[in-house]
């Protein structure tokens, strides 16, 4: 996101070989491995960036699309704040340790995610714990953010979606504002939009039934 800011005002375009179509690519492809024809599809954040990305380029395969706390790189949307990037793309000596690593990725949450949650109780200690274990890779989150940035601007991708679309968005959400949600909602026709008050950039348990009940209603309806 710092990075867009400054690219945008000097006029320099970042170049990356791995963008948000070709992540998309990657998940057609991975249905073309597993045999899955169609799918209902849902993306969380840069996932729902590329969600976007797939039923656009591939309207084929996406039965449904979810796009849960994501946007559409709008440069004129608002931004998160300071405070919250910083707490995302810290500067300085990462943590060495895994005690160390999954404390700060625990903090960012207490920034980015619902207000009033205790991260170390509800789920998000136990869920980080587990990333780490599968797979801890500091450099992925660099390649991704990149990979977010040279999309840039991306609502004409957005615009070509056909598949019936829900849009879910916490309505303090600090990381990705709730208008990049409406954006989605705006561009893409018959779209619609549910507003998860109260919370977050992250997927507390107590709001799991509300989100996934709009989410089997919209599959339903489209089935």
């Amino acid at each position: 996101l710092i990075w867009q800011v400054v690219t945008r005002r000097l006029g320099v375009k970042l170049e990356t070989p791995y963008t948000l179509k070709d992540m998309a690519d990657d998940a057609a492809g991975l249905m073309d491995a597993l045999e899955i024809d169609r799918a209902h599809v849902a993306g969380v954040s840069m996932g729902g960036m590329i969600g976007q990305h797939l039923a656009a380029h591939y309207p084929g395969r996406v039965r449904t699309l979810s796009a849960i706390m994501t946007t559409t790189g709008n440069p004129n949307l608002p931004r998160p704040s300071g405070d919250v990037i910083k707490a995302v793309f810290r500067a300085g000596p990462p943590p060495t340790t895994r005690e160390a690593i999954i404390d700060r990725s625990v903090r960012a949450f207490s920034l980015i995610g619902t207000p009033g949650e205790d991260h170390d109780s509800n789920g998000t200690r136990e869920r980080i714990t587990a990333s780490y274990e599968r797979n801890y890779s500091p450099a992925s989150l660099r390649r991704q953010t990149a990979a977010i940035i040279a999309s840039g601007d991306f609502r004409h991708v957005t615009r070509r979606i056909k598949a019936p679309t829900l849009v879910l968005h916490g309505s303090v959400d600090p990381l990705v504002p709730i208008e990049g949600g409406h954006d989605i909602a705006r561009i893409v026709p018959g779209a619609r939009m549910e507003v998860i008050d109260g919370m977050g950039h992250d997927l507390p348990p107590r709001f799991v039934p509300q989100l996934a009940g709009h989410m089997l209603d919209h599959i339903r309806q489209h089935s």
